[in-house]
């Protein structure tokens, strides 16, 4: 099942090769996934760099409102792990928010345990065997791994503006587009503000907003973005978290019957 969520993502680096290959070489937090030629491989020839990403789509959406959970790029422990939001020291607490948000409920699990990963978590999700209106696709905006997002301009330097950010909003919109989804929760600002067009600034203590209002919404290309609060802490409660997201629920239900 873990080649279900795992592609394979190729970088042709040309002048900007040997800078970037040296930043990931001396990047010690990266090193586990770097050094493994099971998810990364360089080419000095070619000056290309072949890596391991994830993404999660469900193998029979069936009859429910198709969502994507957008996140700003993947945890390099989540992709060797082999499924995203793999617990390091205990499960990540995106987990206990959804679940208690009602965005899904698990029939045979009355709690999430750190070894239900990676097989059995990633199994629910690829086969559906949960209870919700939603049918819920795992996608990274950006789809190299770091333990920041911010991490990833220090490392690709110029290659990052002139290159990664228009390719990760092509490939966001042509899945979006090929997989009918009109509805993506947002888990990081930095995602969203580079789909919205907002300078950094302008999200400033956006979580502060998000309490208030319960999300912040954007529409691009007639997909509806919902921003919530981040899966870290982020200075927020577990229970403005899971009211923010039970928000974002009833908007998309909502919008979804407008559609029908």
């Amino acid at each position: 099942m873990q080649r279900l969520i795992h592609e394979w993502k190729c970088y042709p680096l040309g002048k900007n090769y040997d800078t970037i290959v040296s930043n990931l070489d001396n990047n010690e937090t990266l090193k586990e996934y770097t050094r493994n030629k099971n998810y990364f491989r360089k080419n000095d020839k070619t000056k290309t760099i072949i890596y391991k990403t994830e993404i999660l789509c469900p193998l029979k959406p069936e009859n429910r409102i198709p969502v994507l959970l957008l996140f700003s790029n993947p945890h390099p422990k989540s992709i060797i792990t082999g499924m995203f939001l793999s617990p390091e020291r205990a499960v990540n607490r995106f987990w206990f928010s959804m679940k208690d948000a009602k965005m899904f409920a698990l029939t045979n699990h009355d709690t999430i345990r750190k070894n239900d990963f990676p097989e059995t978590i990633r199994d629910i999700f690829l086969n559906l065997e949960y209870v919700s209106p939603f049918a819920f696709y795992f996608y990274p905006f950006f789809s190299f791994p770091s333990r920041d997002p911010e991490e990833l301009r220090s490392i690709f330097e110029e290659y990052f503006t002139s290159h990664m950010i228009n390719e990760a909003r092509e490939n966001l919109l042509k899945f979006i587009k090929r997989k009918s989804i009109h509805h993506l929760i947002c888990f990081g600002k930095q995602a969203f503000q580079y789909i919205s067009g907002a300078e950094k600034n302008d999200l400033t203590g956006y979580t502060e907003k998000v309490k208030r209002e319960g999300f912040i919404h954007y529409v691009w290309h007639g997909a509806n973005f919902y921003l919530t609060l981040p899966t870290s802490q982020g200075g927020c409660k577990a229970i403005e978290r899971i009211k923010s997201l039970k928000r974002v629920k009833d908007e998309i239900q909502k919008r979804s019957k407008r559609r029908l």
